[in-house]
């Protein structure tokens, strides 16, 4: 039986140093899910230059993650691209939507290949944050969290000199790990960094109450109210909590809608229950 044992044990050493095995946390690159339908269906309409919003001085912003917003997400990254701004590093944040993390926060330290190169994970604000005790890495779960992988290709081709810092939350991280994240987060920000939640708003809604509910939720976020996040129909409450944060701290004042719409009008089922999405831009 020890034998057996050792003989295992060698297997999966051998396997691991020929790179055959992937283990959570480790090195290996992930491959990024193609575009979903959505955004390939709005890549083939992209949006005029001469319409983009002039912005300058942007440290955040808040973008969808859900693919008939396709058009609304590219006009986002067109709009980043075009204020000249050029991050060393971008911080996205998003829902853990199934759950899959072995805790409240996740990280992911791997990088991704995707269809324009490789976007290089941060591997130094990584191992801060996990050395921190404030989240775990499990690079695994990020793999099906279409809160990231919508817009990993986007932000590499935005900034394909950008490493990336892929944070996902429950609605049941502490604010004590959303302080300790702050802090730890700011440093790399302040060096060059970009923000960026994704977030959709409102949901399963007839159109009339979803836009009950983006009236309340729009000022809240455009104006940084932390304390008002509470009892919102947004996605990942904790998330804006922490990008409201995040952006306070880097002298953002307030932030600006330059989107909002719904599933029904985009798809052209205005009676049908819906899904809300806004774009928002958060400059000093």
């Amino acid at each position: 039986m020890l034998a057996s044992l050792a003989t295992l044990v060698r297997t999966v050493v051998a396997c691991a140093l020929l790179g055959g095995l992937s283990f959570p946390g480790g090195a290996h690159a992930l491959v990024c899910p193609p575009l979903p339908a959505g955004i390939r269906l709005a890549v083939s309409r992209p949006p005029s230059s001469g319409a983009l919003p002039v912005a300058a001085g942007i440290i955040g912003g808040i973008v969808p993650h859900h693919d008939v917003a396709g058009a609304m997400i590219l006009r986002f990254y067109a709009t980043l691209k075009a204020s000249g701004l050029s991050p060393k590093r971008v911080v996205l944040i998003a829902p853990d939507h199934y759950r899959a993390g072995r805790g409240s926060v996740t990280v992911c330290g791997a990088d991704w290949e995707t269809s324009s190169g490789t976007l290089p994970a941060d591997a130094a604000a990584v191992g801060a944050i996990v050395r921190s005790d404030a989240a775990s890495r499990d690079d695994r779960i990020f793999v099906r969290e279409h809160g990231v992988t919508t817009h990993l290709p986007l932000i590499r081709e935005a900034f394909p000199g950008a490493t990336v810092i892929p944070v996902a939350l429950r609605t049941s991280a502490s604010d004590i790990q959303l302080l300790v994240l702050r802090k730890i987060l700011l440093p790399f920000l302040r060096d060059g960094g970009l923000v960026i939640l994704s977030m959709d708003l409102s949901h399963h809604k007839l159109p009339a109450g979803a836009a009950r509910e983006d009236a309340r939720t729009l000022p809240v976020l455009a104006g940084m109210d932390i304390k008002s996040l509470r009892g919102l129909d947004i996605d990942t409450p904790r998330g804006a909590a922490l990008f409201l944060a995040l952006v306070r701290d880097l002298g953002g004042e307030r932030g600006v809608v330059f989107d909002h719409t719904n599933s029904g009008v985009i798809r052209g089922r205005p009676e049908e229950p819906c899904t809300s999405y806004a774009t928002m831009l958060f400059s000093r």
